[in-house]
């Protein structure tokens, strides 16, 4: 799980072998922290950056939202930076995403001020890693009272995607739940 109590969650890289795919090792910094967790793994649209959640120390809280390049040149991660007191907060932050039609950072919260649970909040990155402009809550009817999180855009329309939520369901199971803004 993700939630601290069993096994603790690394990122791990894979490798492509002609048609398959091969298991890699998790990340470096991943293997000389074993005693947190690393999940949420989110690209950059070029590729060189990688947004993750981690409760690694260093942090604001719970899970926070936390950035690491990736270097050509060692072909290899480097140390990650957290995205800052804008971003995390003494709560949770999961699940960052940044979406390549916009360059925004979508994540959810629940330590942000919200409608319960989880929301998802988008924020506009400057070139000061910790400093974010236009930090904004998703609102009704992205976000309800349950967890909301996990949103993605379609690579071919920004106005449209996914997202996962448990609203409305006394057993908390998670849904994936299709959006269109119009």
């Amino acid at each position: 799980g993700f939630d601290g109590k069993a096994e603790k969650c690394a990122i791990y890289q894979m490798k492509k072998i002609g048609q398959d795919w091969e298991m890699g090792d998790p990340l470096d910094f991943c293997k000389a922290d074993t005693a947190h967790s690393y999940g949420h793994p989110a690209l950059s649209p070029d590729g060189s950056k990688m947004y993750f959640a981690s409760d690694r120390n260093g942090g604001f809280g719970g899970f926070d939202i936390w950035v690491v390049s990736y270097s050509k040149r060692s072909k290899s991660w480097g140390e990650p930076v957290n995205l800052g007191p804008m971003i995390n907060t003494a709560g949770n932050e999961y699940f960052p995403y940044l979406n390549e039609h916009n360059n925004q950072l979508y994540w959810s919260s629940d330590g942000l001020p919200g409608l319960g649970g989880l929301d998802l909040f988008t924020a506009i990155p400057t070139d000061e890693v910790t400093f974010w402009k236009e930090i904004e809550n998703l609102r009704e009817p992205l976000n309800s009272g349950g967890d909301d999180f996990g949103i993605t855009l379609l690579n071919t329309n920004s106005e449209e995607g996914f997202f996962t939520s448990n609203r409305g369901d006394r057993k908390n199971n998670d849904d994936i739940y299709h959006f269109s803004i119009k």
